[in-house]
């Protein structure tokens, strides 16, 4: 009888022993939750970002090549010699290789702080755009449990026989789909956590608990025209375009000096740089409507937020006075509801607005006007 109890609690220890290893095991393939303010955040996202590293090593390899022609200029130390003597291969690896190579390298370092920026930018639209999804779930809660207690109340006002049976359906029916937005919101929960996980290279569904919070605060020091001035040098699309003025500027100033206008090669060269000159005006305007755009668009959302914040009070004030009258019976529940739903629409709108002007304010202070992140 001894041995037959023996079996049967060692029987008994190896199934608690099974569940606690599958516990665990369940445990460890759940990411634990990430607590993170939009510094860190970012800060996580520059880290051993794989497009980061590729054009740190293109910035370098643009200084490589710097020295590389200025040492076959000084091989090819042609000065003495008039620019008309000279040939072609000689003029380029004195004049146009140097300067085609300090181009380049200026642009890596543009083009590395613009895909910084970038990065910045669009972790900062991702972790706005989860506050403001988790805003929304909060706003649809609350939403629910009005919708619940309009139903306790007309539950409670149909049993003593003071409202009919239309009432309690058509606040069971406004229960279901403040459910289904509660569910709806709950999700958009989900994704936007995934796509700021995306961005930082955390597991898909690690959790994260966002320490900054949505809150409006005057932009200050932006100025339109210092933000345009500063495009011509900082935008990385406008700094290539100038890049290759600079360069076949050199090679029409080569041709120009050793051939006629009547020429082909004079021609061409004088064509290769009158398109350089077009991108670049092209390239200048473009980001200057951007940023004009922007810079609207920053005003437009200042705008909005305060109208939202004056529908906010006025819709608030509107559902508390429909919520007395249908107390005493003066209001139907599809007025309450009608109610509910205008201070829950103000309520979305109001946190909506927040989102974009903080963004707005964003893209001046990363120089970002025309998209997000470009994190691969």
């Amino acid at each position: 009888m001894k041995k037959k109890i023996k079996i049967i609690a060692a029987m008994a220890m190896v199934g608690v022993l099974a569940f606690a290893g599958f516990a665990g095991a369940e445990n460890a393939s759940t990411p634990q939750s990430k607590s993170l303010t939009l510094q860190q955040a970012i800060t996580m996202a520059m880290e051993n970002n794989s497009q980061i590293e590729a054009q740190q090593l293109a910035v370098k390899s643009a200084e490589l090549d710097v020295d590389a022609a200025k040492r076959a200029a000084e091989r090819a130390d042609m000065d003495l010699i008039p620019v008309s003597l000279r040939n072609q291969n000689i003029y380029l690896a004195t004049d146009v290789a140097p300067l085609q190579a300090k181009e380049a390298y200026e642009f890596s370092l543009v083009q590395l702080d613009y895909l910084k920026n970038s990065i910045a930018y669009g972790v900062e639209t991702a972790y706005y755009g989860l506050l403001t999804a988790e805003k929304m779930e909060e706003v649809n809660q609350t939403s629910l449990n009005r919708a619940q207690a309009q139903l306790k109340d007309a539950q409670a006002k149909f049993d003593v026989g003071t409202v009919a049976k239309i009432d309690v359906l058509t606040a069971e029916s406004n229960v279901k789909t403040a459910e289904v937005n509660l569910s709806e919101a709950k999700n958009s929960v989900k994704q936007a956590e995934m796509a700021l996980n995306q961005l930082l290279r955390l597991p898909l569904d690690t959790p994260l608990d966002l320490k900054d919070k949505l809150a409006f605060q005057e932009a200050e020091g932006i100025d339109l025209a210092n933000a345009i001035a500063q495009a011509k040098e900082k935008d990385a699309t406008v700094r290539g375009a100038k890049m290759g003025v600079a360069v076949a500027d050199a090679m029409f100033t080569y041709q120009r000096s050793v051939t006629t206008p009547n020429t082909d090669t004079y021609r061409k060269a004088q064509m290769d740089l009158q398109n350089a000159k077009i991108s670049y005006d092209n390239a200048l305007t473009s980001n200057e409507m951007s940023i004009r755009s922007a810079y609207m668009n920053l005003s437009t959302a200042k705008e909005n937020y305060s109208a939202f914040n004056k529908s906010m009070e006025l819709a608030s004030e509107a559902y508390r006075l429909t919520q007395l009258r249908y107390q005493a019976g003066m209001a139907t529940p599809y007025e309450l509801i009608d109610a509910e739903t205008t201070l829950k629409q103000a309520e979305l709108g109001q946190w909506n607005a927040l989102q974009k002007y903080l963004l707005a304010v964003s893209q001046f202070h990363y120089g970002i006007y025309t998209g997000g992140s470009a994190i691969r």
